[in-house]
């Protein structure tokens, strides 16, 4: 990481000269992670399954991107819309 960032710096025209720290040794303890189960596995390995409740440009973007998508129409009913305006 340091490599990284100084080299980012060079080609920003900055020398940067890190200053030397004091090291501490840790006694860090491992564990393993637990299995995940084949829902979880699914949910980060495939392509995202949505249903939009927006505007229907979302939808299009989702299908342009290879996702599958259902558009749910949805409207407010007349007297929630007058509610709202008066806030």
């Amino acid at each position: 990481m340091q490599k990284a960032v100084r080299l980012a710096l060079k080609l920003k025209g900055i020398d940067y000269i890190g200053i030397d720290k004091q090291r501490v040794e840790i006694d860090v303890k491992t564990t393993s992670l637990p299995e995940i189960s084949q829902q979880v596995h699914d949910l980060l390995n495939t392509k995202p399954r949505v249903v939009n409740v927006g505007l229907k440009s979302f939808t299009d973007s989702i299908i342009e991107h290879g996702a599958k998508t259902v558009q749910y129409d949805w409207n407010l009913r007349q007297e929630e819309t007058r509610s709202l305006l008066k806030y």
